[in-house]
C-alpha cells in the first residue's frame, strides 16, 4: 500500500525545482556580469535594458513564492520541516551560509534569509524526486528492487491476532476502523505504505543531498563540513523511509564525499529534461 501523498509530494517537488531553476538562471542573466550578454542590447540603452531584464526574475520569483510545495511540507510534515531548518540555521555547532559563488546578496526583490529558506526547500525537493521516482535516475527502479516494502513482522502479526481474539472473548466493542486496521496488520498487510530503501537508492538520495548542499551552501561543522546527518534522517521521515542508523548514514556520506567530482551537478538539476 503506497502512501497516497507520495504522488502529490513528487509532483510538487518537480514543479518547485523547475521554478527554482528558472529563478536562478534569470537572476544570473540579470545580475552576473558573465550572465549578461552585451550583444543582446542591439542599440538599446543599457540601463533600460537591464531594468527590463531584471523584471524577469522578479516575475518568476513571484511564481516560486506561490508554489504549493512549501505549504504542503508545513501542513503534512511540520515537525520535520522545522527541525531541518533549526539544524541548518540555529545550531551553534553548525555554521551554514549561502554559497557566494552561486547567490547574489542584497537583492531588492528577495532578502538573503528568504534565499536561504528556498535553498533548504530545494534540497528537500531534490532528495524527493530521486527517491520517489528512482526510475528516472537509476536502473534500479521500484520494480527492479530499488525499494523494499516494509511489512508487519511475524511478531506484530501475532500480537494483533491476540488483541482481536481477546477483544472478541471479552465482548469488547472496537471502533470499526480500528478493528479493520488490526485485522490488516494481523494478516501482514501494512496500514501505511512505508518503504525501506535498498542501499543503492539510499546512496542515490545521500549523493543528491550532498551535491545540492555543496552547490548551494558553505557548511562548517564537526562532521567535516557535511550536510547534517540528522537533517538527512528528517528528510527520510518526510519521504516515509525506514532509514538505517545515523552512524551508517554518516559512513555512507564519507564514501560519497570521496567519490564526488567537484564539477558534478545534482541529478535533479536536469528535471526539465526528464519530467513527464
Amino acid at each position: 500500500m503506497i502512501d497516497n501523498t507520495h504522488d502529490q509530494l513528487l509532483e510538487l517537488s518537480r514543479q518547485f525545482i523547475e521554478q527554482y531553476s528558472n529563478v536562478r538562471v534569470l537572476q544570473f542573466q540579470s545580475y552576473d556580469k558573465c550572465g549578461s550578454d552585451e550583444r543582446t542590447l542591439r542599440g538599446q540603452d543599457k540601463s533600460e535594458f537591464m531594468r527590463v531584464k531584471r523584471l524577469e526574475p522578479i516575475k518568476e520569483l513571484a511564481k516560486l513564492e506561490n508554489n504549493p510545495f512549501e505549504p504542503f511540507l508545513k501542513t503534512h510534515h511540520p515537525d520535520q520541516f522545522k527541525y531541518i531548518h533549526s539544524l541548518l540555521k540555529k545550531v551553534h555547532s553548525v555554521t551554514v551560509d549561502l554559497n557566494p559563488k552561486y547567490f547574489h546578496f542584497g537583492l531588492d526583490e528577495i532578502n538573503d534569509e528568504r534565499q536561504f529558506d528556498l535553498a533548504i526547500i530545494r534540497v528537500i525537493a531534490g532528495a524527493t524526486v530521486v527517491t520517489l521516482d528512482p526510475a528516472w535516475f537509476s536502473y534500479e527502479g521500484p520494480a527492479a528492487g530499488a525499494l523494499d516494502w516494509v511489512e508487519p513482522s511475524k511478531k506484530l502479526q501475532t500480537k494483533m491476532r491476540i488483541a482481536l481474539e481477546v477483544a472478541q472473548e471479552e465482548g469488547t466493542k472496537l471502533p470499526i476502523l480500528l478493528e479493520k486496521q488490526l485485522g490488516l496488520l494481523a494478516r501482514g498487510i501494512p496500514i501505511i505504505g512505508q518503504h525501506e530503501p535498498t542501499e543503492k537508492l539510499l546512496q542515490l538520495m545521500i549523493r543528491e543531498i550532498t551535491l545540492i548542499s555543496n552547490k548551494l551552501f558553505t557548511i562548517s561543522n564537526s562532521g567535516k563540513n557535511r550536510f547534517p546527518v540528522k537533517a538527512i534522517v528528517a528528510i527520510g521521515e518526510i519521504l516515509n523511509l525506514n532509514l538505517p542508523t545515523e552512524r551508517t548514514i554518516y559512513k555512507m556520506q564519507e564514501t560519497i564525499e570521496a567519490e564526488v567530482d567537484p564539477n558534478e551537478f545534482p541529478l535533479s538539476d536536469n528535471i526539465s529534461n526528464i519530467s513527464p
